[in-house]
Formats: C-alpha cells, structure tokens, sequence
C-alpha cells in the first residue's frame, strides 16, 4: 500500500513538473512572438533596425556650392634679384566648380529609448566629399614670354589655389557646414518618419536634454 503511495506521489510529481515546463516554454514563445509582432508593427524598435534604415544611404551629400570666378597669376623674369622688362607671363582661368559638403552613415550614430520613444541622432562634424573644378568649362588666356614660358604643368598649381580659395569662400559666404548639419537633419528626420510611434532629436538640441 505504501509503494502504491509513494509511486502514486512521484506520477504527480512528474506531472506538476512537465505542466510547470510546458507552462513556461509556452509563455517564453508568446512573449518572443509579440516582441517580433509589436517590433513589425512598429511600437517597439531596436538600435539595429533604425541603423540599418539609415544605413539604405552611403553619403549623405546635404550641402552644395557651386562657383565660378577668375583666377591670374603673372610670372615674372628675374636675374640676380633684378627684374627683367617684358620677361612678364600672365595667365587667367575663367572657371567654374562645385563643392559637396555632407556625412557618411557610419559617422551618424543613434541611440533609441522605447521607454520615452525617442531616437537620439549624434552628428560628427560634416566631410567634403568633392571640391573640383569643371575642366570642360576652363577658358584659359595667356600672355607667354618664350624667355619665361609657363607650363602646362603648373596648372594643377592653380587648381589646387582655386579649390581652396572656393571653399574658403563657401564657409565664409554661405556656411556650408552648418548648411549641412541642417539638411542632414531634415533628411534623417524625414527617413525616420516612418517610426511613427518615435520623436527623433539630435543631441545637442535643447529636445535632446535630459535623456
């Protein structure tokens, strides 16, 4: 009778035990399954997913400067310090050329908060990615002294002269970097939209404080 018992007891046993198991992994599943489901919905989302929307975008190329303007440069002729009469070159470039200031994804970092639903975007400071002159709208005029010729591989002398002058220019006259933070920011906002249920603030932004 008493084995009757204690084999009765170890049965039920058992059967608590699988039940608790089975319990268990059944509500593990459920709760893995309406993670996924809620994350596809979009009420849930992880730092992966946001970087990998980002990441549809190689170059963020937000800002664009183009210029055009006339470079000279004389050359003159001189012997023992002194100079040469008519041993003068001259030469003008009329050009044009465009600089193209923005951020590579990899520099665009975010951080996401699903208790605040906030996306926190961090920025590193903006890269230009082209800065050159147009050669097939080149006019070139010169004065060339056979005593003093110049050369056509001064050119690139020139060029390099322009480019950095023109972008000198283009942070002066129209801030391009900030120009590009801006859009940059315009640009990501608008991607990010289609994280409904999350505000997207850059840090740095007063919204951006406290979190």
């Amino acid at each position: 009778m008493k084995e009757k018992r204690r084999i009765k007891s170890y049965v039920i046993t058992v059967v608590i035990t699988m039940v608790v198991s089975v319990t268990g992994t059944l509500i593990f599943v459920q709760s893995y399954f309406n993670l996924i489901s809620k994350e596809e919905k979009g009420t849930i989302i992880s730092n992966t997913i946001v970087t990998e929307k980002l990441g549809q975008i190689d170059q963020w190329a937000t800002s664009e400067f183009r210029y055009q303007g006339t470079y000279s440069k004389t050359k003159s002729r001189e012997v023992f310090g002194l100079h040469v009469p008519f041993g003068d070159n001259k030469v003008e470039v009329d050009y044009e050329g465009v600089i193209k200031v923005g951020y590579v994804t990899e520099d665009i970092k975010t951080e996401v908060n699903n208790t605040t639903k906030k996306i926190t975007v961090s920025l590193s400071s903006p890269k230009v990615f082209d800065n050159y002159i147009i050669l097939d709208n080149l006019k070139i005029k010169e004065e060339n002294n056979v005593l003093n010729p110049l050369h056509v591989s001064d050119l690139p002398t020139y060029f390099e002269s322009i480019e950095s002058d023109e972008l000198s220019r283009a942070e002066k006259e129209y801030n391009i970097y900030a120009e590009a933070e801006k859009k940059a920011k315009e640009a990501i906002s608008e991607k990010l939209s289609v994280f409904s249920d999350y505000t997207v603030v850059f840090a740095g932004d007063s919204k951006a404080k406290g979190l």
